[in-house]
């Protein structure tokens, strides 16, 4: 057991007449630098969507402070830390799923916020700064389901209308077509993360079927269309490294992969409703996590935000906190050593 180690660990080094402590993640809580960027130039809002084409960042839609739907579209360019408005889409929703193939931009799902739920699905082209209507997602209307793209294909998954899912459609855009592929291995959720690397896919977090806090960790191969069970986030075995893991735990958050590790941060817990700014990395080759920087406070803990990655680089912005939505956008260093408010 845990305590027993522990409590063995603590004997012998008080025999031996040390000081000695247990390790824990907070010794990593300043590995990585959170720094402020430009502010979005549209509306502060929560629960938009984002993707990368090429050297740019796009977001759009979302709700505003005064629960307004949103249909606007921005691109960021890192180079230039500057933000340039592009065309809207056709219809504003928010808690939609954005990802991109190729040099297109995918936007579909999402709700009014009024009971009413979409389907429906956009191509947007930087070349011809247009949206063009796709065959609509072939699952059931959702909110909050997650969105990614792997290879030539683009995914969506779980999601909420009123009940939960964990079903999944792969779109080809080569045929506009949509594909049933095989379900989540584990539970049905609403308001996962999800990030790619390696050509897989990787989903974790949200709030399950149950309403409680979704603690196992999946990651999807498509080239063998199967579901892989990792290390669960919650303090389950008899080891150390998973002892600080519910703090992984978290529905409504952002994920991102910079080089060869993904992270999260950001989002609120299922238990109590409280938000969330602890970032965690995980280590593809060894299913491990480790905890970095907090998004910082004096940004505001939120729920709701959006994150995407160029060139390495990833940013992070909008959500919502209590009150009223943000429009301000930080990138993470990992590799940089914390400073306060920079």
């Amino acid at each position: 057991m845990k305590t027993n180690r522990l409590f063995l660990l603590l004997g012998i080094c008080l025999a031996m007449g040390i000081a000695c402590t247990k390790s824990t993640a907070s010794d990593d809580e300043t590995d990585g630098n959170w720094v402020e960027r430009s502010t979005l130039d549209g509306s502060a809002r929560s629960f938009a969507v984002a993707f990368t084409i090429g050297s740019y960042g796009y977001i759009g839609t979302g709700l505003d402070g005064n629960n307004q739907l949103l249909s606007d579209f921005w691109r960021y360019d890192p180079n230039t830390n500057s933000w340039t408005q592009v065309a809207s889409m056709p219809r504003g929703r928010h808690s939609a799923v954005g990802f991109a193939i190729g040099d297109k931009g995918y936007v579909g799902t999402g709700t009014d916020g009024l009971n009413n739920y979409y389907k429906d699905f956009y191509a947007y082209n930087p070349a011809t700064n247009s949206w063009t209507q796709k065959a609509d997602f072939a699952g059931a209307a959702r909110s909050r389901a997650v969105g990614f793209a792997v290879g030539s294909k683009g995914y969506i998954t779980c999601g909420w209308d009123g009940t939960y899912f964990k079903d999944m459609y792969a779109y080809n855009p080569a045929t506009d077509s949509w594909d049933t592929e095989i379900s989540l291995g584990g539970d049905k959720r609403v308001g996962a993360m999800s990030f790619v690397y390696n050509d897989e896919a990787y989903i974790v977090g949200g709030t399950n079927s149950s309403g409680q806090a979704a603690t196992d960790f999946w990651k999807f191969s498509p080239s063998s269309d199967t579901w892989t069970k990792l290390n669960t986030i919650s303090t389950v075995s008899d080891e150390d490294f998973d002892d600080d893991y519910t703090d992984i735990v978290r529905t409504n958050g952002v994920a991102f992969v910079i080089g060869d590790r993904g992270f999260i941060t950001t989002g609120q817990r299922v238990d109590n409703g409280s938000y969330v700014n602890k970032t965690w990395c995980y280590n593809f080759a060894t299913d491990r996590w480790t905890r970095k920087t907090p998004y910082e406070s004096s940004r505001a803990s939120r729920r709701g935000a959006v994150a995407f990655t160029v060139d390495g680089r990833a940013f992070v912005g909008t959500g919502i906190n209590t009150g009223s939505p943000f429009d301000n956008f930080d990138e993470f260093l990992p590799a940089d050593t914390y400073e306060e408010n920079d």
